[in-house]
Order: C-alpha cells, then sequence, then structure tokens
C-alpha cells in the first residue's frame, strides 16, 4: 500500500511533464506522415531510384563510347632501315576511338529488363508504402484505445475516492465501522494500481506512433478515424491491393526476362572509327588518319553460361508464380476472415457495452443502496470492480471492432 502509493505521483509528474510537448494528430495525418519519414518507405523508394540507375547502365551498353589516347615514346636514337626512317628518337602520338552498336538484341533486351525491373521497384514500393500505413493505422487505433481505458481508469479511481470518503463520514458518525472503510481504501488502491498501468500503456502506444512517423518524440491520437465502407461479397480486391500488384509486375517482369534467351545468342553487329595523329610522319603512316571497321561478334561457346542464366531465369519465374498464388490465396482468406471478424467484433461491442451500461447501472444503485443503509460496504465494492471491468471491457472491444474494420479495408485493397 505505501509503495504504491508513492508510485503513482511519481507516474503522475512524469505522465505531466511529457504531456507539455505532446503532439495530437489526426488518422490520415499519422498515416501520411508515417508513408512520408518511415525508413522502410524511404528505403524503398531509394530502390527505386536504383533500379532507374540500372537503367541508365544497361542503356550505355549499345550507346556510343568515346575514348581518347595519347602517347609520347622515347628511343636511344633515330632507328633507320636502308637510311629510311621506322621510328623517331621521339615521338607522339593521339587517337580519338569511337564504338558504335549497331545491332545489339541482347543490349535491348537488357535496357527493357532494366526498365520491367523499375517497375518491379515502384511496386515494391508501393506494398511496403501499405505495410508501413498498416502498422500506423493499427498504433494510432492502440493509442485511442489506450486513452479509452485511462478514461475508464480514472473514473473508477474517482468512485473508488468518493466510496472512501464516503465510508470516512460514516465512521466518523458513528454508522459505519473500520471495516468498511478498509475495504474502500483497498478498492482504490487497486483502481490507483490500474490507472498507473493503463498510463504506462497510453505512454508506450504514444511512443510507437511517433517511431513509425520518424517523430522524435510521442504522438497522441485527436480522435476517431471515419472509415469508408468495405466493398460487398462480390468483389474482386485483389487487383487493388499493393501486394498483389507487386506480385503480378514480378511475374510478369520474370516471364519477360525468360522470353529474352534467345538474344543470348544473337550476333552484335558493331563500328569501331579511330582518328589519328602522330608526329614525327613514319612511313607508310600517315601523319593524321583514320580507319573505319564494321564488325560482327557471334558468341559461340561461353562455357554454359547462357545455359545457367536461362535456367536462373526459368527458376525465377516459377518462383514469382507461387509467390503471386500464395499472395493471392493470402489476400483473398484475409478478406473472407476480415467480413466475419468485422461482424463478430460488432456483435461483441455491443455485448460489451450493453454490459457496461448494466454495471453502471448496478454500481448506481448499490451506491444509492449503500447511502440509505440497505446494502452493505461489500456489494458496493464488488459493483465497482463489475463496473471497472465491464468498461475495460468495452472499450477493448470497440478497438478490436476497429482493428477488424481497418485490417478489412486493408484486405480488400481500399487502404491506405
Amino acid at each position: 500500500m505505501k509503495r504504491l502509493a508513492l508510485a503513482v505521483p511519481a507516474l503522475a509528474v512524469v505522465a505531466g511533464a511529457s504531456a507539455a510537448e505532446l503532439r495530437a494528430v489526426g488518422f490520415d495525418e499519422a498515416v501520411q506522415a508515417t508513408i512520408a519519414q518511415n525508413a522502410a518507405a524511404r528505403i524503398a523508394d531509394q530502390e527505386i531510384a536504383r533500379a532507374e540507375a540500372l537503367v541508365v547502365e544497361a542503356r550505355a551498353s549499345y550507346f556510343p563510347i568515346i575514348t581518347a589516347t595519347a602517347a609520347y615514346q622515347r628511343l636511344e636514337g633515330d632507328r633507320t632501315v636502308a637510311d629510311r626512317l621506322t621510328a623517331a628518337a621521339d615521338s607522339f602520338s593521339a587517337a580519338l576511338v569511337a564504338s558504335v552498336p549497331i545491332v545489339s538484341v541482347k543490349g535491348w533486351a537488357q535496357r527493357r529488363r532494366a526498365d520491367d525491373n523499375v517497375g518491379v521497384a515502384r511496386a515494391s514500393a508501393g506494398d511496403t508504402r501499405r505495410s508501413v500505413a498498416l502498422a500506423a493505422g493499427r498504433a494510432y487505433l492502440t493509442v485511442l484505445a489506450e486513452q479509452r481505458i485511462v478514461d475508464v481508469s480514472q473514473r473508477a479511481r474517482d468512485t473508488a475516492r468518493a466510496h472512501l470518503e464516503f465510508a470516512r463520514v460514516r465512521r466518523t458518525g458513528g454508522v459505519g465501522n473500520q471495516i468498511d472503510e478498509a475495504r474502500a481504501a483497498d478498492e482504490l488502491a487497486t483502481s490507483e494500481a490500474q490507472l498507473a498501468q493503463a498510463l504506462v500503456g497510453l505512454a508506450r502506444a504514444r511512443e510507437a506512433l511517433g517511431v513509425l512517423a520518424g517523430v522524435d518524440g510521442p504522438l497522441d491520437a485527436g480522435g476517431e478515424p471515419t472509415f469508408a465502407a468495405a466493398p460487398g461479397d462480390g468483389a474482386a480486391p485483389d487487383d487493388r491491393r499493393a501486394d498483389v500488384v507487386a506480385g503480378r509486375r514480378r511475374l510478369a517482369a520474370a516471364e519477360a526476362a525468360r522470353g529474352d534467351d534467345w538474344t543470348d545468342y544473337a550476333p552484335v553487329l558493331g563500328v569501331v572509327g579511330t582518328a589519328f595523329i602522330t608526329a614525327p610522319e613514319v612511313a607508310p603512316t600517315p601523319r593524321v588518319g583514320y580507319q573505319v571497321v564494321l564488325g560482327v561478334t557471334v558468341p559461340l561457346y561461353d562455357g554454359g553460361l547462357r545455359n545457367g542464366q536461362a535456367r536462373e531465369r526459368e527458376v525465377n519465374e516459377a518462383e514469382a508464380k507461387e509467390a503471386l498464388a500464395a499472395t493471392v490465396r493470402q489476400a483473398r482468406s484475409e478478406v473472407r476472415t476480415g467480413r466475419e471478424e468485422v461482424t463478430r467484433a460488432e456483435e461483441a461491442r455491443l455485448a460489451a457495452q450493453r454490459s457496461a451500461d448494466a454495471a453502471a447501472r448496478a454500481l448506481e444503485l448499490a451506491t444509492l443502496a449503500y447511502r440509505a443503509g440497505a446494502a452493505t460496504n461489500l456489494e458496493v465494492v464488488d459493483a465497482e470492480r463489475r463496473a471497472r471491468d465491464a468498461s475495460t471491457q468495452s472499450a477493448i472491444a470497440e478497438d478490436a471492432l476497429r482493428q477488424a474494420q481497418l485490417d478489412l479495408l486493408a484486405a480488400t485493397g481500399m487502404f491506405p
């Protein structure tokens, strides 16, 4: 009892200090802030940038390549053959070389696969944002639930405190006894302990929301969210879910990559042009000149590299098919489960609310009867505990319904 009495005020001081820095946000604001600031979402955006950089790399394989070279050579002296200069003691040469692939089917295929990977990265980023937004929504609803539980605990504490004060007045007036006062004091201490636990739960929920939103501090829930109605049973939510869309993009990219297997065997036609200058001029090489070479490269044998790459693409396609099928099954299962969960959660919420209303009425009647001398202190204490427990269960049931509604919207692809 004494340790509890010391702990509760300390917690109140901590809660009051943090409340001065606490900022309340709405549901949509919390979700959007999380999508914008969460580390996982920002990393997903960087993956898109990386995929776009790989497109530039792949495109370079069939773009012109221009290089410049220069060299200075020093010999022990001029070299001649039959009084004809073949190499000067001091010579300088420079060249400008341009290599231009004219037909590079494999390079074109690599560029297209890189473009497909950008689409996959964008779809994956959308899936990541969906997961992040869902986590933010759940954290926001948890804060709301913890707020409700704190309110319930505070009302229970206030009721227990009023009961204790009345018991003391009765004992002082010679009507009550020390047992009634002790029972009332015990009930007050229990209510204070539960309030302390509820405040800790609320603080943790606020901190979790702040971490998700990328804020260096806690965030509070500013009000009840408004959820849109979920589609009917006949709707096909698969196309709206970001994870399903990402799975289909991966499969399409894998199928296209496998269809490009033949490009590994295609020849490459290219032109190499060189312009040069040498000093001094040594016959028969002119001082300034150029040359152009038109070449065809035909890959004949590579030690099995292309066969291995083809097998890898085949496996990637099979894995993408299996992953997509599993994602679609999971999505449809979540939709069915979500609809059932919402229905049952609504029933549970109504039942819990009726229980809370009945318990509150019972507490009111027990208190009136106790004050009139028609009931004992035990009945009041029992009614207080039942009212507190029923109100807590009602708050939990309300949170379960909100969570179920959010999960159903996410399952059907309507959130975020």
